[in-house]
């Protein structure tokens, strides 16, 4: 790429109209230098430059939606714990407000970038986890869209919540078979293999 930069951040993509997968990679200095893809798949891998209009520091997580990237920015590095996920092919956006309750933001317009706003509070159990100083952490949505939250950390029992917009309720799957496993090690989730919960608590024994 050339440029000697502070940083760089990447944001992995597909595009759905040619059907290949993008890398993009800001380059940082203060703020953003330069914006360059890279599309795989097609022989000799390059760099291309590409425009942008506003600069922004980005930060590092990314997430692509029917061939459209977003990812989260600041005009200044004051940090945000904003989770960005994808709520039925829309982009959605998670961020815990206190103790007992988180915020959720759907984008519903995006060219007049309009948001619709929701306040989901905890459930007693989700507390209880919290008071057991087990940190809980919003992962994303599945593809059904109930938004998925679970501990940072391994612990016993080991649960993971699910809370359902429509009904306006959580569901608790406790996952068995993680006894053994040392407890100071960080979880990692990946989403979307089953269709709904109902499929994945049949899957586990569990009857609703």
């Amino acid at each position: 790429m050339g440029e000697k930069w502070i940083g760089a951040r990447s944001y992995f993509g597909f595009d759905p109209i040619d059907k290949h997968f993008k890398v993009l990679c800001l380059g940082l200095g203060v703020i953003v230098e330069k914006y360059q893809v890279m599309t795989l798949g097609i022989g000799k891998l390059s760099w291309r430059m590409i425009e942008c209009c506003k600069a922004r520091y980005p930060l590092y997580d990314g997430i692509c939606i029917n061939g459209v990237l977003y990812y989260r920015a600041e005009v200044k590095r004051v940090g945000s714990s904003w989770t960005l996920i994808n709520y039925k092919g829309k982009l959605g956006a998670v961020d815990k407000k206190n103790a007992t309750c988180f915020r959720f933001l759907v984008l519903e317009d995006a060219n007049n970038h309009k948001f619709s706003m929701h306040i989901v509070n905890m459930m007693p159990d989700l507390l209880c986890a919290q008071a057991r100083m087990t940190e809980l952490c919003l992962v994303g949505a599945t593809s059904s869209g109930e938004i998925v939250l679970l501990q940072f950390y391994l612990s016993d029992p080991f649960y993971v919540y699910y809370y359902n917009f429509k009904r306006n309720a959580f569901i608790r799957v406790r996952i068995q078979g993680l006894e053994a496993l040392d407890h100071t090690q960080r979880v990692h989730t990946f989403l979307d293999y089953v269709e709904d919960v109902c499929i994945l608590c049949k899957c586990l024994g569990i009857f609703l």
